[in-house]
């Protein structure tokens, strides 16, 4: 996150007495585009979030990116992609990251980070970012390791798969891949 999207949750909890109040069964999945599901153009129907709730079942509402957070009991964090894309400052990144965390702890939410998924091999120029997600996953298991967070270490899972992202799109999951992390 941005240390203004950290400000603003920050806000959104002070100013909302509801975000206080703890729900388990609420999941709200917050991140970018691989979080939302996006693949060639759309969001694929079977994505992250949705086999998410599949799996949890009907005592369970998951919520994607985090349109329904005011009861959140559990907030899932996924970052990392956009920030090594945008190449922001791992520095920055790594105090913001941990802002947002301690700031959703500090209001009794369970975080979930996820580290950004792995992503395929190029050798276009204009994909040479991609060579630096690993970096940015690494500062995502860092503040799960400094906060105590719980850690899904998708980096590394999707690392082990094979054609686990699109030929087409070297960056976001195949509609296997975002079921597997789903589940």
């Amino acid at each position: 996150p941005q240390a203004a999207n950290s400000q603003a949750v920050a806000a959104y909890i002070a100013a909302n007495p509801l975000a206080t109040q703890i729900d388990p069964t609420k999941v709200v999945a917050v991140g970018d585009s691989t979080t939302w599901g996006y693949n060639a153009g759309n969001q694929v129907a079977e994505n992250m979030v949705t086999t998410a709730q599949k799996a949890l079942g009907s005592d369970y509402s998951v919520s994607n990116l985090g349109i329904n957070s005011s009861g959140a009991g559990t907030v899932v964090l996924n970052y990392g992609m956009n920030e090594a894309y945008r190449n922001e400052d791992p520095a920055t990144f790594a105090k913001n990251l941990l802002t947002a965390v301690q700031t959703l702890q500090a209001v009794g939410k369970k975080v979930i980070l996820q580290t950004p998924n792995s992503t395929g091999a190029s050798t276009k120029p204009e994909d040479a970012w991609t060579q630096n997600v690993g970096a940015y996953a690494d500062i995502v298991r860092d503040v799960a390791k400094q906060t105590g967070t719980t850690l899904d270490d998708k980096f590394t899972y999707t690392s082990t798969l094979t054609n686990a992202t699109s030929s087409a799109d070297i960056v976001h999951p195949t509609a296997a891949t975002y079921g597997l992390l789903g589940t």
